[in-house]
């Protein structure tokens, strides 16, 4: 399962922040991811998004594929965006898109805010859905 994940940042990041400046750094990350997928060639795997629940520590984005883990990631900033791309590649390789903290660069371990399964649902019967 090879599928390209999406990249969704929250350009909302940090809304409350005292400056101005502070309240663009997820704008800047967003702009920052463009920028790189657009030096690497990649059809645009950026999705601009309102927020990712991650308030408390922003800046935030997550990976997404259907069917996969949706893996979000806080406290970013634009020199976090190489290696967000590295994650991004390793977990299009992954069959479920779970990837163990260890396996992550460096700079993103301690950035990995969660991990969040797939939910399947299974029909067993003609009673309705199991989970």
């Amino acid at each position: 399962m090879n599928a390209s994940p999406l990249l969704y940042v929250c350009v909302t990041c940090s809304r409350y922040a005292a400056s101005v400046t502070d309240r663009r750094r997820g704008r800047d990350l967003a702009d920052a991811a463009e920028s790189y997928a657009r030096d690497l060639g990649l059809a645009r795997p950026i999705r601009c998004v309102e927020c990712l629940m991650g308030c408390p520590t922003p800046c935030n984005a997550t990976l997404r594929t259907p069917g996969k883990a949706t893996l979000r990631f806080s406290g970013l900033d634009v020199g976090d965006v190489p290696a967000l791309f590295e994650v991004a590649a390793r977990y299009a390789e992954t069959e479920n898109g779970d990837i163990a903290r260890d396996q992550l660069p460096l700079q993103l371990r301690d950035k990995l805010a969660a991990t969040v399964m797939p939910i399947k649902l299974r029909v067993e019967s003609e009673k309705g859905p199991v989970w």
